[in-house]
């Protein structure tokens, strides 16, 4: 992959993605393995910042290409020359733990509830409010 590839796009909503352009054409453009940007505001010892977090494009489908309507593109720029092997390195981070297997019930995440009786008996006498 050379630099020429490797692409920002800003979409008219604010989101950002980092990706490979695969094709270029007047309706739209083809990515593979899009990298959502997202910064958000910190503050570290008192002096205000950003952090910038990294996704998966779309977590939910093991597709790595999608295609955009440029309609919803305010720009598809280079990335810059320094940015290009971490991209590279996140991308492939990124979509190789996307292809395992994960549940996405959160009930699985649970455990077992423990099966020995831990409540003791309340006397008869003792008022619970």
């Amino acid at each position: 992959m050379n630099n020429e590839d490797t692409v920002i796009v800003k979409f008219i909503n604010g989101d950002q993605v980092i990706a490979r352009l695969l094709n270029y054409t007047p309706d739209g453009i083809l990515l593979f393995r899009p990298i959502m940007l997202k910064s958000y505001p910190m503050m570290h010892n008192g002096v205000i910042g950003e952090r910038l977090t990294t996704s998966v494009f779309c977590p939910v489908s093991l597709d790595e290409s999608f295609v955009f309507d440029l309609r919803h593109c305010l720009f598809v720029n280079k990335l810059h020359p320094n940015m290009v092997l971490h991209y590279e390195k996140l991308s492939e981070d990124l979509y190789t733990n996307l292809s395992r297997t994960v549940s996405l019930d959160p009930l699985d995440e649970l455990e077992e509830p423990p099966t020995e009786d831990y409540i003791e008996e309340v006397p008869k006498d003792v008022i619970i409010h």
